[in-house]
């Protein structure tokens, strides 16, 4: 477990600033995407290596709204700082068991995007693309506190 010392954790407060940029990333996600609002003040241009709209547009520059990406982002990257910050007390236990949790994560969410790849056909694969995307969060915290349970009560005993 000593190879766990390797990993600089971020302090323990940074959860919160991930959960903020979490959060704050699901209400963008519903604003710019779901209700499909596009503010003006987002509006620019933006350098593309694949884009299809009426034109098919490749390595160049595009005008595009940003608040998609925006919203993925601060999901994603509130997702990376809340995984990357420890605990108040992180002891190599923990830390092992977040490494753990995250391992299985991915392997949870491949199987599950394989399993699931098989019966969808068509445009509903980018809809499994971005619901995947937005469950490995969600998994990894689920996985993470089953497993702190579990090996906790079992150290207890």
């Amino acid at each position: 477990m000593s190879g766990l010392k390797i990993l600089n954790w971020l302090p323990w407060w940074f959860k919160y600033i991930g959960g903020v940029l979490m959060f704050s990333g699901l209400v963008a996600t519903y604003y710019f995407i779901f209700l499909s609002i596009k503010p003006e003040w987002l509006q620019f241009n933006v350098f593309t290596v694949y884009s299809k709209y009426l034109d098919t547009t490749t390595f160049s520059f595009i005008n595009n709204n940003q608040g998609d990406e925006i919203a993925v982002f601060c999901y994603l990257a509130g997702f990376l700082v809340f995984l990357f910050s420890s605990n108040r007390k992180q002891s190599e236990f923990k830390s092992l068991l977040k490494v753990k949790a995250l391992i299985n994560t991915i392997v949870l969410s491949v199987i599950l995007f394989i399993t699931i790849y098989f019966f969808i056909h068509g445009m509903p694969v980018l809809y499994l693309v971005v619901l995947i995307s937005y469950s490995i969060p969600l998994m990894f915290v689920i996985i993470y506190l089953f497993m702190q349970l579990t090996k906790q009560n079992s150290f207890e005993k």
